[in-house]
C-alpha cells in the first residue's frame, strides 16, 4: 500500500493517454510498476473518467499553450498542426520535476519534438523551423541560467594588459551561433503585422546568426555572422592567442580585426592564460 504510488498513477493518467487507455481497457492487467492493493486499484478505475479526461484534455493543452507563449511567432504558423500532434508529444514528452525554468524547458521540449515533426513531413511550412529555433534562442540565451551567469561574469571581466596578441580569447554559454535557410530579417515584420506566408523561399546559402546575451537585462543582441567570422569565433577555445589562431590563416591581419569586433560586441573575452 503506497499514497506515492496511487499519486503517480494519477498523475500518469493526467498526463499520458496511452497509459490511460490502457488502465481503463476491459480487462486490464495490473500495471507493474506501481505497488497499489486491489483496494487502491479498484478506487482508481472507479473514477469519473468522462471528468479525468476533460481535465487531463486541459493540462496537455496548457502544456503546449506554456511553451507557445515564449514563442509568439511560430504560434501564428503552427498551433493549430502541432494540436493534432498532442497526443505524441505527451507521450513522448511526459512531465519532469525539474527546478529549471518552466517555460525554457517546455519550449526546449517542444523544439525537439517539432525537429521531428518536420523530419517527417508532419509539419509546414519548412521556414517554421528556422522561426521556432530562433525564438528558443531568444528565449533560451535571455533567461537560461548558464547564459545569465555567464553574461554577467563575462561583464565583470577586465581587458588585460599586454599585447592583443598575447592574449587568449573565450567564449562561453551567452553566446550561440545558428544556421538558418531563410531570410528572418525580411520575415519576422511580416509575421509582427500578421501576414503569415504559406511558403518562403530558401536562400542560396544558409544565414549565420550570433546570439549574444546582455547581463542584467532580458536582452538578446543578434548579428549576421560570414563564414569566415564563424570560423574565427569558433576556434576561440580557451587554448590558443589571438596570434596562434591568425597564424592559421594566410592573411592573419583580418583575422585580428575579426577578433576585435567579436570583442567589442561581447561574444568573447580575453585572458593572459589559457583555461582549457
Amino acid at each position: 500500500m503506497s499514497l506515492l504510488d496511487m499519486q503517480r498513477v494519477f498523475s500518469r493518467l493526467l498526463t499520458d493517454p496511452y497509459f490511460q487507455r490502457e488502465f481503463f481497457a476491459e480487462g486490464a492487467d495490473r500495471p507493474p510498476g506501481y505497488d497499489l492493493t486491489e483496494r487502491e486499484l479498484d478506487s482508481l478505475r472507479r473514477m469519473d473518467r468522462k471528468r479525468l479526461r476533460l481535465h487531463a484534455g486541459n493540462l496537455a493543452h496548457a502544456r503546449l499553450g506554456l511553451a507557445l507563449k515564449s514563442t509568439p511567432l511560430s504560434a501564428l504558423v503552427l498551433h493549430t498542426q502541432l494540436d493534432r500532434h498532442l497526443v505524441r508529444f505527451c507521450r513522448e514528452y511526459p512531465p519532469i520535476p525539474v527546478a529549471e525554468s518552466a517555460v525554457i524547458l517546455a519550449t526546449t521540449r517542444l523544439c525537439e519534438f517539432a525537429e521531428k515533426l518536420f523530419a517527417e513531413g508532419e509539419l509546414q511550412p519548412a521556414y517554421a523551423w528556422d522561426l521556432l529555433r530562433y525564438e528558443k534562442h531568444l528565449l533560451v540565451q535571455g533567461f537560461g541560467v548558464a547564459s545569465c551567469a555567464s553574461a554577467a561574469e563575462f561583464a565583470h571581466r577586465t581587458t588585460p594588459q599586454g599585447s592583443f596578441g598575447d592574449h587568449v580569447p573565450i567564449t562561453g554559454p551567452h553566446v550561440l551561433v545558428d544556421h538558418f535557410r531563410h531570410d528572418l530579417t525580411a520575415l519576422l515584420p511580416r509575421l509582427q503585422s500578421g501576414d503569415v506566408p504559406e511558403h518562403v523561399s530558401p536562400l542560396a546559402e544558409p544565414v549565420r546568426i550570433l546570439f549574444v546575451k546582455r547581463p542584467l537585462k532580458a536582452l538578446v543582441q543578434t548579428c549576421r555572422l560570414n563564414v569566415a567570422m564563424e570560423s574565427v569565433w569558433r576556434r576561440c577555445d580557451g587554448v590558443r592567442t589571438v596570434d596562434e589562431i591568425a597564424s592559421a590563416y594566410p592573411d592573419p591581419r583580418p583575422v585580428v580585426e575579426a577578433l576585435r569586433a567579436l570583442h567589442r560586441f561581447g561574444a568573447i573575452a580575453l585572458t593572459t592564460g589559457r583555461t582549457c
